[in-house]
């Protein structure tokens, strides 16, 4: 597998924005090689209670999904629907304690601040047509910024301590035999 990430995260007045986009070129065996693209857009509210979200994935340049939505929690630790246009009219309900990504993000710094190890939340971003899946994460000891390291450090973001984190993303209807294995892992 080979490929790039884009990853920009935006802030509006009223909220916060994603642009993620990735393209990648996998060879099976079977197949051959697949090019895969990806591009996700979405909008989430400040206090964290709504959320709209567009992602158009395609394979070898046919569109595999095209998925369009928005959701809502009828507040904070409260349940609440998510709604899909596309790729057909479906409405879920979702849980109370779901969160969305850009709250879950900022729930996952606050916990990191208070030297907290370990998180699990249940997360709905709309980049499926399924309900929230658990996202657990282990979360290190505070890295402090290298004052030695050599420049381009002139960059904000990066005078700021930071952590160590990884991520186990589980599916949203896991059964109690397969809770064990997670779809997919990411470390940053």
């Amino acid at each position: 597998a080979s490929g790039a990430m884009y990853y920009e995260w935006g802030e509006t007045c009223d909220g916060w924005t994603v642009d993620q986009r990735f393209r990648l070129r996998l060879i099976y065996s079977e197949e051959g090689a697949v090019a895969v693209n990806s591009s996700l857009l979405t909008w989430e509210s400040k206090d964290g209670l709504r959320y709209k979200f567009n992602e158009k994935r395609l394979r070898n340049g046919d569109v595999e999904d095209d998925i369009h939505g928005e959701a809502h929690l009828d507040g904070k630790e409260k349940g609440g629907v998510a709604q899909f246009d596309k790729p057909e009219q479906k409405t879920l309900t979702l849980a109370p304690g779901v969160l969305f990504p850009t709250a879950h993000t900022l729930v996952l710094i606050q916990h990191a601040q208070a030297g907290d190890t370990f998180l699990s939340r249940k997360v709905f971003d709309g980049a499926a047509v399924e309900n929230a899946g658990e996202i657990s994460a282990v979360i290190g000891p505070q890295l402090k910024p290298d004052p030695h390291a050599p420049k381009p450090l002139d960059n904000p973001l990066l005078q700021h301590p930071s952590w160590r984190v990884s991520l186990a993303f589980f599916p949203a209807n896991s059964s109690k035999s397969d809770a064990d294995t997670p779809d997919y892992q990411l470390t940053m």
